[in-house]
């Protein structure tokens, strides 16, 4: 009779199992048929904001919710297969689905999908001579204008030209300078529609991107870079106002070069600010701002994006300059909501010197290499000098970074320095911390003209 009663039991696990396997492939069948869309977007597991994940070339690859967060995109290559987990946005979290919705990409499913890979421009001389695309058509500046049909067979005309100048910065972390710039549209009828769009600067060229819509009849006003990010401010209408009244409502875009896409970054939470610094796991999660006499603040407990920097660290102790969105909540405190972009090479002066050797948080020992860019005016006679200390504050090394090219620009160029040094003692209660400090030579000594680069380091 016992046994008798096994049989029933496992035939019923058996059953139920077929059942949900069943029920399962029912449920993705439908959404692992081809879609032919143009843009791919990463969706959420269910209201896991960290849960997302694709499938590209057998290869499943888990994103981080900051990522997402910051407006990630990802252009796949062409044979590559997507699994969508889900075609429905109602069951993904509210703030899961305001993440995503800034980017404007639609879902693409299992299949081939070489249509997804992005139109790649014909480099130009410059940024006035590159082509950009307005609305997913191409145009081709020529001296910072371009006329053509508003479509195929039209008498209308469609003219988009450079409005103002372009703003330089390394958008890209490859040391060559990218121009960011306002576009403006015009044609048959009555708007004037103004985009901002990024020339990145290749061996090749300028490559143009895709512009991000600012609006109609707006009034743009400035473009900033700082450590590969995009400000644009401009002034529009209120939800109510119409074009007969002058735009007054300030306005700022955060915008970024994020796998090789210009990409928005979504709206800040209410009370937010955008910070820019380097963030340390040790003894307890810390950001140093890049603000005036750059403050050192606890990050908060609750910071949503902590569990994703101790995964990229494998639980150990690092450091990354990070911008992330967040509020300063004391003089001891920040809390953090989200990544915007991290960067293993950038600092708060990454946009005049850029460290490459060695980086934030590294272990290191004598003798020291030290190396990277800085711009031309870093230097005076091709050389700054360089120096480490202890975690005391005591000079342990001093020496010289000199140019390895001419040093009379405006542009980067590359330095090498070598720092020979006993490593200090350690012992209990002693950090095994020091800073390395590369500083601006300032013949001048004017304290206005100061600057300098300062990262920690830690001895072998």
């Amino acid at each position: 009779m016992m046994k008798s009663l096994f049989k029933r039991y496992d035939k019923f696990i058996f059953i139920t199992l077929a059942i949900v396997v069943v029920s399962v492939l029912a449920w993705r069948i439908p959404f692992m048929m081809k879609a032919p869309y143009e843009k791919a977007k990463v969706y959420c597991e269910g209201p896991d904001v960290a849960g997302v994940a694709y499938s590209a070339s057998a290869r499943t690859t888990k994103v981080l919710s900051s990522l997402i967060g910051a407006g990630a995109t990802y252009y796949p290559e062409k044979g590559d297969a997507f699994s969508c987990p889900t075609a429905s946005s109602e069951v993904m979290s509210d703030n899961c689905k305001a993440m995503l919705d800034v980017v404007d990409w639609v879902p693409v499913c299992d299949g081939n999908i070489s249509d997804t890979i992005p139109p790649v421009s014909t480099p130009g001389s410059d940024p006035l001579n590159a082509t950009y695309y307005i609305d997913d058509v191409a145009f081709s500046l020529v001296n910072g204008i371009a006329e053509q049909e508003s479509a195929p067979g039209s008498s209308g005309r469609d003219i988009v030209s450079v409005f103002g100048v372009p703003v330089y910065g390394d958008l890209d972390d490859d040391g060559d300078d990218d121009a960011t710039l306002f576009l403006r549209k015009t044609g048959t009828g009555s708007g004037t529609f103004y985009y901002v769009a990024v020339a990145l600067h290749t061996s090749d060229g300028f490559i143009g991107t895709q512009g991000l819509f600012l609006g109609d009849r707006i009034a743009p006003e400035h473009i900033s870079v700082r450590t590969g990010m995009i400000l644009v401010n401009y002034a529009d209408r209120g939800a109510d106002e119409n074009f007969s009244i002058q735009p007054s409502y300030a306005k700022t875009l955060y915008a970024q070069i994020r796998d090789g896409a210009f990409v928005a970054v979504p709206d800040l939470p209410r009370g937010a600010a955008l910070f820019f610094g380097t963030i340390s796991l040790g003894e307890e999660p810390t950001f140093r701002s890049c603000d005036l006499g750059e403050p050192t603040y606890r990050i908060a407990d609750d910071s949503p994006f902590l569990s994703d920097i101790s995964m990229m660290f494998g639980g150990e102790a690092g450091s990354v300059y990070a911008t992330v969105s967040g509020m300063v909540m004391n003089e001891e405190v920040i809390y953090i909501n989200s990544l915007i972009r991290l960067s293993s090479f950038a600092s708060c002066t990454s946009d005049m010197i850029v460290l490459d050797t060695p980086g934030e948080g590294q272990r290191i020992s004598s003798p020291l290499r030290v190396s990277g860019r800085a711009r031309g005016m870093w230097f005076f006679e091709g050389s700054f000098p360089v120096s480490l200390t202890d975690w005391d504050g005591r000079i342990i090394a001093q020496g010289i970074a000199e140019a390895q090219g001419d040093w009379m620009t405006e542009e980067f160029v590359p330095f090498l320095a070598t720092l020979t040094f006993e490593t200090p003692m350690g012992g209990v209660g002693i950090p095994d911390t020091g800073s390395l400090i590369l500083q601006k030579d300032n013949p001048s000594g004017l304290p206005e003209n100061d600057d300098a680069l300062e990262i920690v380091v830690r001895f072998k």
